[in-house]
C-alpha cells in the first residue's frame, strides 16, 4: 500500500511540475495496453483459425489420428522392432484394454491404472491378467530390463480372448 501511495503522489507531482511529460507517460502507457491488447487479438484469431492452406502436410487441423486398439497394436509392434520393449509392452497393454472395452469386459478410461482393470476382468481370469499388469510395472514402470524374449512372452498373454468369461 506504501509504494502504491507513493506512485500516486509521484504521478501527481509530475502531473503538477511536468505536465507534457506527464502526457507522454500516459499516451505511452495506453499504446503499450493497446499493442498488448492486438497481440492477444492475433494469438486468439491464429490459434482458432483453421488453416487452408494448401500443400499442408499430416492430418488436417482438427481432424485427430484415430488412436484404436488397431493403432496401438501397431505402434507395439513399431516400439518392438525399435527396440523399445517396455514401451511396447506399455502399447500393448492399452491395446488389450481397448480390446475388451469394445467386447465389454472392462470401461476403459486414460486416467485408470492398470492395476484398476485388474477388478473388472472376470473372476476366473483376474489371476493370470493380475499377472500380465504385475510384469508391465516391473518393466515399464520399475525399469527392469526387459528382451525381446520377455516381451514375446509377455504378449502371448495379452490376448483379449484368454480374458473374456465364457459364455
Amino acid at each position: 500500500r506504501r509504494w502504491w501511495n507513493a506512485l500516486v503522489e509521484w504521478l501527481n507531482q509530475l502531473a503538477g511540475n511536468h505536465p507534457t511529460l506527464f502526457r507522454l507517460l500516459l499516451w505511452g502507457l495506453v499504446a503499450l495496453l493497446a499493442v498488448m491488447a492486438a497481440r492477444a487479438i492475433w494469438i486468439l484469431i491464429r490459434t482458432t483459425r483453421r488453416s487452408a492452406s494448401p500443400g499442408r502436410t499430416g492430418p488436417a487441423r482438427g481432424s485427430a489420428i484415430v488412436r484404436n486398439a488397431a493403432w496401438y497394436g501397431a505402434e507395439a509392434e513399431r516400439l518392438f522392432r525399435d527396440g523399445r520393449y517396455a514401451a511396447a509392452m506399455q502399447a500393448d497393454f492399452v491395446r488389450l484394454v481397448l480390446e475388451l472395452d469394445a467386447r465389454n469386459r472392462v470401461q476403459f478410461h486414460p486416467s485408470k491404472t492398470p492395476l484398476e482393470y485388474v477388478a473388472e476382468v472376470p473372476p476366473e481370469a483376474r489371476g493370470e491378467f493380475g499377472g500380465l499388469v504385475g510384469d508391465l510395472y516391473r518393466y515399464a514402470f520399475a525399469g527392469v530390463p526387459c528382451d525381446a524374449d520377455q516381451f514375446a512372452a509377455w504378449r502371448r498373454l495379452a490376448s483379449a480372448d484368454r480374458y473374456v468369461a465364457p459364455a
